[in-house]
């Protein structure tokens, strides 16, 4: 069972994203801002298989979080769900993903792709 760490300080999209993810058999832990969602990789780190963060968040960001992390795990995709459409992966390269809240139909796919692809 794959392990999702779902990073949000918006309730409804951490929420929504915990139960996509859940429906589809993965194992989610979460976190509320990016100081909590580094400690619970910390916690979990051998166990976690891809991270989902938003970018604007209290006490660290999206960026600052995906530093933190793959210094640690540097194998370990990083997706960015951000409500800012002017969003992309070329204005976020670091990432291994940019999407846009709401999110697509495809979110599920697009995780578990990345998570084959990694691991390949």
């Amino acid at each position: 069972m794959p392990v999702a760490l779902i990073v949000d300080d918006n309730h409804f999209f951490l929420r929504m994203e915990t139960l996509l993810l859940e429906r589809h058999g993965f194992e989610v832990v979460t976190a509320e801002d990016g100081e909590e969602g580094y400690a619970v990789f910390r916690d979990h780190m051998s166990r976690i298989d891809i991270v989902i963060t938003d970018l604007m968040m209290p006490k660290l960001s999206g960026t600052e979080l995906w530093k933190r992390i793959k210094k640690e795990r540097p194998e370990v995709p990083v997706v960015l769900v951000t409500g800012d459409d002017r969003a992309r992966n070329d204005l976020h390269p670091d990432f291994d993903l940019v999407l846009h809240k709401p999110l697509e139909p495809a979110f599920v796919e697009m995780v578990k792709r990345l998570i084959y692809d990694s691991k390949a």
